[in-house]
């Protein structure tokens, strides 16, 4: 019993003090010995065979696959493709479209593989100084941002080269395009939802007379850059994400590794991207170096949440966690899609919550017989729920670089990225159940 106290105790442990500004990593090192006290075991065995152990074992299984989607990305914000492609939703949607914009912008990257922390970079120059313009606070930025590319363009849609709907494709021998039909429906949900909302907060904010506020300290760098670079064309941007996508949908399946097949696809467009934009990059190694360099962070962040949940997953209470969730009389959907929101909230990632349940319980869940596309596609969508709670990696890093707070902008995260995906997990279980994929 005292186990399971201190599992829940070290999880609450981490939320709180990464609310409070705390770094991912040193909290995932103290709540993993919180875990490891509380629990009976021994200290350094498991900090070097399981925090140790899961943090190198996350890195060297996704290494590839984060750092050629950030050198993507950074190809992409290089060579201002990513904010042709933004100036193109703007001419035809509107200025007034802000929030909208913003979401599909992050939406049409995050299927040409660039991650959350990438876009960070890519889009907050974009749509900023519009935010300003319009008078809308950075929290309707933050939420039309994660709503583009932490929620249906992350693990519902189908062909996304996102570890969410990777990491399925390694234990399932299913394809990044499992269950297409039930993935469209859900992402449809997710969308219409995601905008219902920011829209409804926003006529509430106009009403009591709030507006933007900048962050000197962030913002100044964004704001203050200038259109001097002639742009590509819109056509011309979006030729590298298209080919991409098309490469994902025609061969990762031809791939053992998908993560090794999505790499050399993510590269590709990376190249492409370089080579329309040969002379509007005047420093490709540049490009490249920083693009590989901007995935240490979100890469070390979610590798050490991963660490923490390894560590969780090798005690003693983890059983009783796992006794719970296969003993829940439901259906092995239902449980299967607790399960995996359990693993995700107590690590705080998407990605490393569903590689830990994949690799502990996913063979199980499949030699119950299930369908794997359902299981594939119900587990994706729901990994990524309680993940984005206060400690989630990706959140800490994005609060930080867009300038605001957990107390100022996490509310709209967890509509978004936990409230939102939590019901559509539901609607997928359901669409499983009678059949649509």
């Amino acid at each position: 019993m005292l186990g399971v106290i201190g599992v829940l105790f070290s999880l609450a442990l981490i939320m709180v003090i990464v609310y409070k500004g705390f770094g991912v990593i040193p909290a995932s090192i103290i709540c993993s010995l919180v875990v490891i006290l509380t629990t009976g075991g021994e200290i350094w065995p498991m900090l070097s065979g399981g925090f140790l152990a899961g943090t190198t074992g996350f890195i060297a299984k996704y290494f590839f696959l984060l750092s050629t989607g950030a050198f993507l990305g950074q190809a992409l914000g290089d060579s201002g493709s990513a904010k042709a492609i933004g100036n193109f939703l703007i001419d035809k949607l509107g200025a007034d479209k802000v929030l909208l914009i913003t979401t599909l912008t992050t939406a049409i990257l995050s299927y040409g593989g660039v991650s959350l922390f990438v876009q960070t970079f890519t889009v907050i120059p974009l749509v900023l100084g519009i935010y300003k313009e319009a008078n809308i606070p950075k929290r309707f930025m933050v939420g039309s941002f994660v709503l583009g590319n932490g929620t249906f363009a992350m693990t519902a849609l189908p062909g996304l080269p996102s570890l969410p709907n990777l990491i399925p494709t390694t234990y399932l021998g299913t394809t990044p395009m499992a269950a297409p039909i039930m993935g469209i429906i859900c992402a449809v949900f997710m969308f219409a939802a995601g905008q219902l909302y920011l829209a409804r907060e926003l006529k509430k904010c106009r009403e009591r007379g709030e507006g933007f506020k900048i962050n000197m300290a962030t913002d100044e760098k964004f704001l203050a850059i200038t259109d001097e670079k002639e742009l590509p064309s819109a056509a011309k941007s979006f030729v590298p994400l298209i080919v991409v996508l098309v490469l994902i949908v025609a061969f990762s399946g031809q791939f053992e590794d998908k993560n090794f097949g999505v790499s050399i696809m993510l590269i590709i467009g990376a190249l492409l991207t370089l080579a329309l934009n040969w002379s509007n990059i005047p420093n490709k190694m540049n490009t490249m170096n920083e693009g590989f360099k901007v995935a240490l962070i979100p890469l070390l962040n979610t590798a050490a949440l991963v660490g923490f949940g390894t560590v969780v997953s090798q005690s003693s209470a983890f059983q009783t966690f796992v006794d719970f969730a296969m003993g829940l009389q439901f259906s092995p959907y239902i449980s299967a899609a607790l399960a995996t929101n359990i693993v995700a909230g107590i690590t705080g990632s998407a990605s490393g919550g569903l590689a830990i349940f994949m690799k502990t319980l996913g063979q199980q869940y499949l030699d119950m017989g299930l369908n794997a596309e359902a299981f594939h596609r119900i587990s994706a969508i729901a990994c990524g729920g309680l993940d984005s709670l206060p400690h989630n990696g990706a959140v800490v890093t994005m609060f930080m670089l867009m300038g605001t707070t957990h107390k100022e902008s996490y509310k709209y995260v967890f509509v978004i990225m936990c409230a939102i995906p939590l019901i559509t997990t539901v609607l997928a279980i359901a669409l499983g159940t009678i059949g649509i994929i």
